[in-house]
């Protein structure tokens, strides 16, 4: 993903090829790419997270472990919670690792985040979507587990590509 330069418009490479948001054949390309369809729209509730510098939410497979080992019969598949980027840490690190990177940066490729606050969840992470079943239980083991909040909330501070097994560093 990287900015255009151009207000609200990104450009994001699906399979080599490049898109931008403002172009119109953009739905269909990103339909493509996931294989399911998507109709983009206006949204407040990111233009808020971009306002207040907070626009990119990550989460760790560390998290994600750390839940399932409090509720194991629970679906925590990762599309429950909409990341916009999912890092794999390995099975070394520690629950909720990504919330100890609070203040700091965040390097993954050529991008570098700054970790600006945990993410606090809310009821949309219990509701059937994509193929998930309701599970109420999702939440209720975020918030006894982890105070409600599941990865965290970043600002941009330098943009660039971004592609599956990029390294990634905490400065």
């Amino acid at each position: 993903m990287r900015d255009s330069g151009k207000a609200g418009v990104v450009t994001v490479t699906f399979e080599g090829e490049v898109a931008s948001t403002d172009s119109p054949s953009f739905s269909q390309k990103l339909e493509r790419a996931v294989g399911v369809p998507v109709t983009l729209e206006a949204s407040s509730v990111l233009e808020t997270r971009v306002k207040r510098g907070r626009a990119v939410h990550v989460i760790s497979d560390s998290s994600i472990r750390a839940l399932k080992k409090s509720y194991p019969d629970g679906d925590f598949d990762i599309r429950r919670f909409r990341p916009n980027v999912v890092l794999a840490l390995g099975g070394e690190a520690e629950d909720f690792a990504e919330e100890s990177w609070v203040g700091r940066s965040l390097r993954v490729g050529e991008v570098v985040l700054k970790v600006e606050k945990p993410n606090e969840r809310c009821s949309v992470t219990t509701m059937p979507q994509g193929g998930l079943r309701e599970d109420k239980q999702i939440l209720q083991t975020i918030v006894d587990v982890n105070n409600r909040n599941l990865g965290v909330m970043c600002s941009v501070e330098r943009g660039g590509v971004v592609a599956v097994g990029d390294s990634i560093s905490v400065d």
